[in-house]
């Protein structure tokens, strides 16, 4: 990815004669700690699609279809922020790069406009239509999220899990002969894989929403728990667990049911406790131990879907 970015990156300074400062400031904005996990869920897809997955994941397809995952996970932080600054949903908010000044937002649709550019042409390398166009689809979703998605309650929450659970989709059919193959192998656990990502992606937004829900509501901002409440915010993220937990743990495979187990009765405990904390004074530290372990706990489950 860092080929990629450092490439994007390049194009578009030499293109619109960006000051050696800017890409700097592009790559913070697009989350760089957040892009080895991007790399790791198309390589997890992969091996989740396949009986042998080291005989597999070898394949020139799957490093450009990851470097496309990693591309559009970083526009989507820059592309956020530049319409959350554009639209004013962000007005204190000191990460937000362009409500700071620090760069300006002319600059930033530059880059993006170069950028989306680069990965639109990039995806047409593909081998098969289908990635093509699951490539495509997440990066479409990116753009429209903050400007028409993310105001529609509960469709944010659902956009947001659907990029993060195509990913490891990608991945496996980068490795696979086409869609129908990724998912009807015999012994992949694509299908379930998708569903965990998704449940679990799901589950994480609702609770930063909760996190943010007094800021959403002055800001008139309608999310599931200012619309509909905390407490029924909480039974639907156990719904999320349970699927995620349920997909996670449905193996044949003893060691991949076992360290899927243990991280999900985690993050069931932790929502059980942040249920109970919910209007004390506690409940923002309670918020913010479930936010920081669900980072950890989500990556096992997920990485135990490599396990055949």
């Amino acid at each position: 990815m860092k080929l990629f970015t450092f490439f994007t990156l390049f194009f578009t300074t030499k293109a619109l004669k960006f000051s050696p400062e800017i890409p700097q400031t592009l790559f913070k904005m697009s989350r760089p700690n957040n892009l080895p996990q991007t790399a790791l869920a198309t390589f997890v897809g992969a091996a989740a699609a396949h009986t042998n997955p080291i005989n597999e994941i070898f394949d020139p397809q799957l490093f450009t279809t990851s470097a496309l995952a990693m591309g559009i996970s970083a526009n989507s932080m820059i592309v956020n922020d530049f319409f959350d600054a554009k639209l004013g949903n962000d007005p204190y908010d000191r990460k937000n790069l362009i409500v700071n000044g620090v760069i300006s937002p002319d600059i930033v649709k530059k880059y993006l406009s170069a950028s989306y550019a680069l990965i639109f042409l990039t995806s047409f390398s593909l081998k098969s239509p289908e990635l093509t166009a699951v490539v495509l689809f997440s990066a479409f979703i990116t753009i429209i999220y903050t400007p028409i998605l993310k105001n529609i309650v509960f469709v944010k929450n659902l956009s947001v899990g659907a990029i993060v659970a195509l990913t490891p989709v990608v991945g496996a059919i980068a490795t696979s002969d086409n869609f129908n193959d990724a998912f009807n192998n015999p012994d992949s656990r694509l299908m379930h894989l998708f569903l965990a990502t998704f449940a679990g992606s799901v589950h994480q937004e609702l609770i930063m929403d909760i996190s943010d829900s007094k800021f959403d509501a002055f800001q008139n901002i309608t999310t599931v728990p200012v619309k509909f409440g905390k407490e029924k915010t909480i039974l639907l993220n156990a719904l999320m667990l349970y699927i995620m937990s349920f997909s996670a743990c449905n193996s044949d495979n003893g060691a991949a049911v076992y360290t899927a187990l243990a991280p999900s009765i985690l993050m069931f405990y932790d929502t059980s406790i942040l249920k109970k904390s919910i209007g004390t004074k506690d409940e923002p530290d309670k918020t913010n131990i479930a936010l920081d372990r669900i980072k950890y706990a989500s990556s096992v489950i997920f990485l135990s879907f490599a396990i055949h």
